[in-house]
């Protein structure tokens, strides 16, 4: 059983627990997230299964899209409402025409906090381990690329923003930042992962959902993995299938089909459809694909 599953993550619970419940309702020896929401948020968590966890990177650099609550007056340690209030400007206001303003100088390339509570490495050891025992106040700088900043909604002092940006970004980093420019501090009231790449929250799945389907025996839930990721394939002659699967790419006699002008990563495929390996493209090279991963159990 291999594939990739789109999973609602409820908030209150941590990434690593929802992928933790989907790996035991599977009975899967391995799986893996595509990249982490906080305990407060929630929305679209796409759990690769089994051999589909080699494939997570390549998932994990899709665009991401949220919808996020901000609320004026505070600034929180971890910024967002879980926090130790740092600071309150309770009386501060801005208007809806100012803060549009004030977005527009978040598009592009954003350099925004590392939240110190966050799961980021500092010399092998988790930010927020370090935030608790005092040792750092931020884990430095990261620039995020913001696509997309839109207003949905001005009720003072709550804010509803939709963002669409690049992997890596953190939401409640910039409402810390539009918080601090406006001059009346905010914090994150509430998140939603609306989208990750072909992920969408309308056709994801919850812990519930996935629970009653395997009881009912329907896997329909689970995606193929060539069917989320629609990469060229090329096919290996029978005689060339040895090799393959002990790492040693062809030369391009060793291949059937071989469409090099149709990307840069490739599935590479059996004459029985199946997928042996992945690799990508080589330049100026006598093997035409370097082997990336090799399947030992075909997908």
């Amino acid at each position: 059983m291999n594939g990739i599953i789109n999973v609602y993550k409820p908030s209150g619970v941590s990434s690593f627990q929802t992928v933790n419940k989907v790996k035991k309702l599977l009975g899967a020896d391995k799986c893996g997230h595509t990249g982490t929401l906080d305990p407060l948020a929630e929305g679209v968590l796409p759990v690769c299964v089994n051999q589909a966890t080699k494939f997570a990177d390549y998932i994990m650099d899709s665009e991401k899209e949220y919808v996020a609550e901000l609320c004026f007056g505070k600034k929180t340690d971890t910024m967002d409402k879980t926090g130790s209030i740092l600071e309150e400007r309770p009386h501060c206001k801005i208007d809806e025409e100012k803060f549009r303003k004030l977005l527009e100088n978040f598009t592009g390339d954003v350099n925004l906090k590392v939240p110190s509570y966050s799961a980021v490495k500092l010399n092998g050891e988790r930010a927020y381990k370090l935030a608790r025992k005092g040792e750092i106040e931020d884990a430095g700088y990261r620039t995020s690329k913001i696509k997309e900043l839109e207003l949905l909604s001005f009720e003072f002092p709550v804010v509803v923003l939709r963002i669409r940006c690049n992997k890596g970004t953190y939401i409640r980093s910039l409402i810390d930042r539009l918080g601090d420019e406006s001059g009346c501090l905010a914090y994150m009231r509430g998140l939603v992962r609306s989208s990750n790449g072909i992920f969408h929250m309308k056709d994801s799945f919850s812990i519930e959902e996935i629970e009653k389907c395997i009881e009912n025996g329907d896997y329909s839930f689970m995606k193929n993995v060539n069917d989320i990721l629609n990469w060229p394939v090329a096919v290996v002659k029978d005689e060339a299938v040895d090799a393959l699967m002990n790492g040693n790419a062809p030369d391009k006699h060793g291949y059937l089909k071989l469409p090099l002008e149709q990307g840069d990563n490739f599935f590479i495929e059996n004459l029985k459809s199946e997928i042996l390996a992945f690799g990508r493209k080589m330049k100026r090279s006598r093997k035409p694909i370097k082997v990336v991963k090799v399947f030992k159990n075909k997908l």
